[in-house]
């Protein structure tokens, strides 16, 4: 019994500390304006099949338990405090990048292009999955292979929206 109290203690310390911590400059990017889409639609069906085939598996294991509307939650989800933790980051997730329904994505940038600058951008930085998600999915980090078909996607996704 002592053990799950203290696990619920330091599970709620690292969600608390890293909610509020790591994640401090999502409000300043959420304010920037909008780009309207560019692409064609032709063009973004055939995006979307590429990401379906090559992409949408390694997301589906990785990410989409915060940024699709199809969560798995785990066993500790119920415990108070966390629940509403885990409710927060799942909701911020969403209101970001939701990949529910393939690419482009629904989220803050309406814009292929610029969704594509940001995954690439957190794939290099290794932004994503934040650390209170890691310390509790052991699994949830991308292997290089992973980060090579993504970063491949995200390359000839880009090559194909880019004005010529």
């Amino acid at each position: 019994m002592k053990k799950q109290i203290t696990l619920t203690l330091v599970m709620c310390g690292t969600f608390l500390f890293s909610t509020h911590f790591l994640l401090a400059d999502e409000n300043e990017k959420a304010k920037n304006a909008p780009e309207l889409e560019t692409a064609s639609p032709s063009t973004l069906q055939s995006i979307n099949l590429d990401y379906q085939k090559k992409v949408k598996p390694i997301f589906e294991a990785k990410c989409f338990d915060c940024h699709s509307k199809n969560t798995v939650y785990p066993w500790y989800y119920k415990v108070p405090g966390i629940k509403q933790l885990m409710d927060s980051d799942i909701e911020e997730g969403l209101e970001h990048m939701d990949m529910t329904n393939g690419f482009p994505f629904a989220g803050h940038h309406p814009s292929a292009q610029k969704q594509l600058e940001e995954l690439d951008e957190v794939l290099e930085e290794n932004d994503m999955p934040p650390l209170q998600y890691k310390l509790m999915h052991w699994n949830s980090k991308l292997t290089p292979a992973d980060k090579a078909v993504i970063l491949d996607w995200i390359e000839n996704s880009t090559k194909a929206i880019k004005p010529k």
